[in-house]
């Protein structure tokens, strides 16, 4: 969500809104050893579309964060093209995003 509302935020105002209680109510979103519990506790189970696939969604704030410890998942890309956003630039999103946490820094 966060990473959504940053590039709709780009492109004019955009309110971000979370769905379900404060992470803090569920302590094992704090780790990523915690997901299988948040996971069965703060999310309700989704069929996409177009793929047929079970998927979770979050109920709690802080999204697939607090759900998943941080782990990612591309999106559909339909849900992105009924947003304005081409397949190329979700394309380059999805990599930027898998990019960065895996990112090494510069050698000093």
């Amino acid at each position: 969500g966060g990473v959504l509302a940053a590039a709709l935020a780009a492109k004019g105002p955009t309110l971000l809104v979370e769905r379900g209680p404060n992470n803090t109510a569920y302590p094992q979103s704090a780790v990523p050893q915690g997901w299988p519990q948040i996971a069965v506790i703060a999310a309700e189970a989704q069929r996409a579309h177009d793929s047929g696939m079970w998927t979770l969604v979050p109920a709690v704030l802080g999204g697939g964060s607090a759900l998943n410890g941080a782990v990612c998942w591309r999106g559909e890309v339909a849900a992105f093209e009924a947003l304005g956003f081409s397949s190329s630039e979700t394309a380059a999103a999805f990599e930027a995003i898998e990019a960065a946490p895996c990112a090494q820094p510069a050698a000093t």
